[in-house]
């Protein structure tokens, strides 16, 4: 009984640091499922660009932030942003959708549950567990960031790219850089149908 005990205890303790170095963590893992499709594969390193907004984006705070994080993105690819002279637009923009939960959890499984474990030398013993009363869920968001990239002395799309990520980061500026950063892999020549790509993205405090 001592070894078990011994065992349990360790499991435990286990768990507990587990758990600490997960919450402690500066970083988290943002996975988009990403579709990207071209018709220009030669787009050539240095090229420049400007972006281009619809009606409902003019004026609007948001689009200058999302623009600014596609802008990043688009330099680690190789394009450089370039109003006066610009041979390519871009649009992008994102949507959000909240959910009161994830889709993965049981509600059954959800609240507070009583009950009770007894370990000792002389043995041990383990008690019913049965919900108190429900625990509240977080919220469950479903992101998505679409981005187009036109030839400006054809007027054609050379370049369009999506990415959805779902999960339950509350903040969609630490997350959108790393959608972007998705998005844009493999550019300019992308693999065809849909692809799960993983980006490291700093956590917010």
């Amino acid at each position: 009984m001592k070894r078990s005990i011994s065992s349990i205890f360790a499991a435990v303790a286990l768990f507990a640091a587990a758990s600490l170095l997960s919450a402690c963590s500066t970083v988290m893992m943002v996975d988009s499922e990403v579709r990207s499709y071209a018709t220009q594969p030669a787009i050539p390193a240095g090229a420049t660009y400007r972006f281009e907004r619809l009606p409902s984006q003019l004026g609007n705070s948001r689009q200058t932030l999302l623009e600014s994080f596609t802008e990043n993105a688009l330099g680690k690819v190789g394009l450089r942003r370039d109003d006066a002279i610009a041979q390519y637009s871009v649009q992008v923009s994102e949507g959000l959708i909240r959910e009161n939960r994830s889709p993965w959890n049981d509600p059954w499984r959800q609240g507070m549950w009583s009950g009770s474990v007894q370990l000792s030398n002389h043995g041990s013993g383990v008690g019913l567990w049965f919900p108190m009363y429900p625990f509240p869920d977080p919220p469950w968001y479903v992101r998505e960031v679409s981005l187009i990239l036109r030839n400006l002395a054809s007027a054609k799309v050379v370049y369009e790219t999506r990415a959805v990520h779902d999960g339950p980061a509350a903040h969609s500026d630490a997350v959108l850089p790393a959608m972007l950063e998705a998005a844009l892999r493999d550019f300019p020549n992308p693999p065809q149908g849909a692809r799960r790509i993983n980006i490291e993205a700093p956590r917010n405090p």
